[in-house]
């Protein structure tokens, strides 16, 4: 079971070719079919951020001001936003 993640790298030094959502790790943090809809969304709108080459930070700042939920901050994405650093 893991949290989603775009594979590849931002379109600025290449393009993210897929995005994959894992089913039982959002309906886990979901109590009711409208939270995963509204999760996957907003899942989704990130994931394609990152394809257009927005870091982790002003993802969280773009959703912020969009009135998203504050985002829980996984290793995996601690691990992504280290890797896009290099």
């Amino acid at each position: 079971m893991g949290f989603p993640c775009a594979s590849g790298a931002p379109i600025t030094k290449r393009s993210a070719d897929v995005i994959i959502i894992y089913q039982e790790s959002i309906e886990s943090i979901c109590r009711t079919d409208e939270d995963v809809r509204n999760e996957v969304r907003e899942t989704v709108l990130h994931e394609v951020g990152h394809y257009f080459g927005l870091d982790e930070r002003t993802l969280r700042d773009i959703e912020s001001a969009a009135g998203f939920p504050a985002r829980k901050e996984t290793n995996m994405s601690k691990r992504f936003e280290a890797s896009s650093q290099l």
